[in-house]
């Protein structure tokens, strides 16, 4: 029996990885304030929803600074997508940082 565990509390070792697809030579790189989340388990289930998005080739998120990281193709997917895909997990996006 195998048992799935999801949301707070779901640790997993270092909180950055990459989706299977292949680096393009030239990606966009965004910074978003994510206000929610409070421990290792809201970074994971951050990162999993966005690492099932097309385009999406690494994401990072840390609850203590209420933010995450997201590498993409610009040309595969949108911000639009990527701010769905966040709120859809439970977590409010609060703006892009600059810079």
């Amino acid at each position: 029996m195998a048992l799935i565990a999801m949301g707070c509390g779901n640790s997993n070792p270092g909180s950055e990885q990459s989706s299977a697809n292949s680096e393009p030579t030239e990606f966009s790189e965004l910074q978003l304030n994510v206000k929610g989340m409070t421990c290792e388990g809201c970074e994971n289930a951050i990162i999993r929803s966005l690492d099932r998005l097309d385009g999406v080739y690494s994401s990072d998120a840390s609850h203590e600074d209420e933010l995450v990281t997201i590498k993409y193709d610009h040309d595969v997917v949108n911000l639009e997508q990527i701010t769905e895909a966040i709120t859809k997990t439970g977590y409010t996006v609060e703006g892009e940082i600059d810079n």
